[in-house]
């Protein structure tokens, strides 16, 4: 058991580390600058959605939040603003 835990110890390092990596890549990724709803800057850590196959950033949960209660008219509305 021991030899198993040593073999699989530097993988599970290696994944949690890329797992962590990717999240911090969220606003670098992302088409806009800044927040559709507040229009607030962007972190590098900012929270990202998928909308319509494009990566489009938030400056904070709460903000994340009020685009998914958006319809879509108005989501695209507001991905239009920081887009275009």
């Amino acid at each position: 058991m021991k030899k198993l835990l040593r073999n699989l110890l530097p993988a599970l390092l290696v994944l949690g580390a890329c797992a962590s990596n990717h999240g911090s890549e969220g606003a670098a990724m992302a088409m806009n600058k800044t927040c559709p709803v507040s229009g607030e800057a962007l972190e590098a850590d900012s929270p990202t959605v998928d909308f319509h196959g494009a990566t489009i950033a938030f400056c904070c949960k709460n903000c994340l939040a009020k685009f998914e209660k958006m319809d879509e008219a108005a989501k695209q509305a507001a991905v239009d603003k920081v887009t275009k």
